[in-house]
């Protein structure tokens, strides 16, 4: 059988989540570097046969139980990507994918987890995450940012796929809820909270908090943006906190960055993966590995209320800096991390030309 060269690119292809996000940046950059041969959405909106069926290669991005969805296509190798969130991963679904693929991690403590549940034959380079292009400064966001500190408001903003553990979202609140209530971040501290999944159980972390700051936390729902739409909110708060535990890569403080804005955030797990390239990133701590409600015995690091009310109160501090560092930075992290770079960077390891 005669082999066309390139990929066809097995993924979530409909929204803006996650998934989406890298699906659809994976098919660009593959495209930008002349590798790309067709898309397969696993959105259940295909209508006619995808291209690319006698692609080399195949690359999922979605679902692990959607490995088998590659054998649709002759091809002679198959890649899948799956993120870690802990050190707990389930050990007969990896199992099974690893015999139908080469599972590729997007950070390399990621792949140390999966090298914990399969061979090293088993195993890609990692693959890092890129950013779409849609991540730029906004400056009429900027402005409204200007504007607010200048009237005295500090705004931060946390993006939580999960009401779980791993995003560190109840070490932030505890963090904040002390901060405002000994009036640490200004005169009008606000922190936007967007959550998928129940927000029941954060809001009464605010609601027992100190009465000074209930008022000043927000839990809103998903919001479902594109990139170029997602870069000008960001663009309107003066920092993008995430203070996860565990990330598979950890994509949000990357987009903040590119669009010109400062980070609060851990440097462990997918984060470590980038943190030292970005030009406005303050760190929280992190400690030892403990339980976390990620799965059976699953570990991550810890992270404490404390250690993030420190980086956030430098990140207020100092943020006129930080600003203009992230503003004037965001075009290098968009260089660096375009998604085009960054699958050139995977192809070459992967001995793929």
């Amino acid at each position: 059988m005669q082999h066309e060269q390139g990929f066809r690119v097995y993924g979530l292809f409909v929204g803006n989540g996650s998934m989406q996000r890298v699906s659809i940046g994976v098919a660009e950059g593959l495209h930008a570097i002349g590798q790309l041969r067709g898309t397969v959405g696993l959105d259940g909106v295909e209508t006619d046969p995808p291209p690319g069926a006698l692609a080399e290669y195949g690359f999922l991005e979605g679902p692990l139980s959607m490995v088998a969805k590659m054998h649709a296509g002759a091809h002679r190798k198959r890649y899948a990507m799956l993120a870690p969130n802990s050190t707990w991963l389930p050990a007969a679904a990896i199992e099974s994918a690893a015999k139908l693929a080469t599972l590729v991690a997007p950070s390399d403590w990621g792949r140390k987890i999966l090298s914990r549940y399969c061979p090293e034959e088993s195993l890609a380079s990692s693959f890092p995450h890129g950013i779409s292009q849609g991540f730029r400064p906004d400056e009429a966001s900027f402005a409204v940012a200007d504007q607010k500190y200048d009237g005295g408001q500090f705004s931060v903003l946390h993006m939580a796929s999960t009401d779980m553990q791993r995003k560190g979202t109840a070490q932030l609140i505890a963090a904040w809820c002390e901060l405002v209530a000994h009036g640490e971040l200004g005169l009008d501290p606000r922190l936007d909270i967007v959550l998928e999944g129940n927000p029941e159980g954060y809001r009464r972390i605010v609601e027992k908090g100190p009465e000074r700051a209930r008022n000043t936390v927000s839990v809103l729902p998903r919001w479902n943006a594109p990139d170029q739409t997602l870069a000008a909110l960001y663009g309107q708060y003066h920092v993008v906190c995430q203070p996860s535990r565990a990330e598979g890569f950890g994509l949000v403080p990357l987009e903040a960055a590119a669009s010109g804005v400062a980070v609060v955030m851990t440097e462990c797990t997918g984060h470590g993966q980038y943190i030292e390239t970005l030009p406005a990133a303050v760190r929280v701590a992190h400690g030892q590995d403990e339980p976390i409600d990620d799965g059976p015995s699953a570990l991550a690091p810890s992270v404490q209320a404390s250690w993030v009310g420190e980086a956030l109160l430098e990140a207020y501090r100092s943020w006129t800096d930080l600003a203009q560092a992230a503003r004037e930075g965001a075009r290098e992290v968009r260089r660096q991390w375009s998604w085009q770079k960054v699958t050139e960077l995977w192809l070459e390891k992967e001995q793929i030309t």
